[in-house]
């Protein structure tokens, strides 16, 4: 529930998708009159055409009926991982309300006329305070910081499994060389090329963290439900989110594979052979 001036759907960018926006001679000496959502006609008014309907309204304690003037698109006015909004538009001269957000739309940097706007202001009436003035991309940004630290701790929490399951990979492994210490010693001898030997151990730590991104994928792709409401602009199956972790994951296992790889070739085929 908002009330608005002439010019402020079109300055935020809301599509009017029928009828008209609210006008100068929309004052108190007039009908009251209101512009709502899409969703809104949808719910208030499902089987008809919601211009020109009277909708009753309780404005902070004080009922009574407006005329239905437009349609806009939905919006989100709130919170941003949640659906569209319910809301309807009064006109500021028929339900005045004692704070008001000035929306002004602009081709350059919104901060470089934040003087201007206070000046304007000012010249109006020099009394009234003007504070809290900001670009659109810093009131969203603000909106949603508490989720933004939230992804980050959970990034955080995220890349400490991976950072183990490396570990533990590379202590496999490690442990797989030395238990081949005498068959890899007997295959240098026998003339096997260091990069076959190599090859074969990035090979079999490649197909452990490969089941692994397999089962995990699967997972990750039948649990995306219960994560959709906390993301905003981005779907859960986003693929490209998808092809990221999982070429993050390959990589961080292929640089765990590196060193007993490195190893397995540096093996002495004199020394392993006398090893008991």
């Amino acid at each position: 529930m908002r009330t608005v001036l002439p010019g402020y759907l079109d300055a935020m960018g809301m599509q009017l998708l029928r009828g008209r926006d609210v006008e100068d001679t929309d004052d108190r000496g007039a009908s009251n009159v209101v512009v709502i959502t899409e969703r809104t006609a949808e719910a208030f008014f499902p089987e008809s055409n919601a211009l020109g309907r009277v909708l009753s309204v309780d404005f902070f304690g004080t009922p009574f009926d407006a005329e239905v003037i437009g349609v806009v698109a939905d919006a989100r006015l709130e919170v941003l991982e949640l659906g569209d909004d319910l809301a309807v538009y009064f006109s500021y001269a028929q339900r005045t309300y004692p704070r008001l957000r000035l929306a002004v739309r602009t081709a350059v940097d919104p901060v470089s006329i934040a003087p201007a706007v206070r000046e304007a202001v000012t010249e109006m009436d020099p009394n009234l305070p003007v504070s809290g003035i900001g670009s659109m991309e810093e009131l969203v940004a603000g909106s949603i910081s508490s989720r933004r630290a939230l992804a980050a701790a959970m990034s955080l929490f995220g890349v400490l499994p991976i950072i183990m399951a490396a570990v533990g990979l590379y202590s496999l492994l490690s442990y797989h060389v030395r238990e081949r210490f005498r068959e890899i010693g007997i295959w240098r001898s026998l003339g096997a090329r260091p990069v076959r030997l190599a090859g074969q151990v990035v090979l079999r730590g490649l197909l452990l963290a490969g089941t692994g991104v397999l089962v995990g994928v699967i997972a990750t792709r039948w649990l995306t439900g219960s994560i959709s409401a906390l993301l905003y602009d981005i779907e859960a199956t986003d693929l490209s989110t998808f092809v990221g972790v999982v070429g993050f994951v390959l990589a961080t296992s292929v640089a765990a594979c590196l060193i007993p790889a490195i190893s397995a070739v540096r093996v002495d085929p004199l020394a392993s052979l006398r090893a008991e």
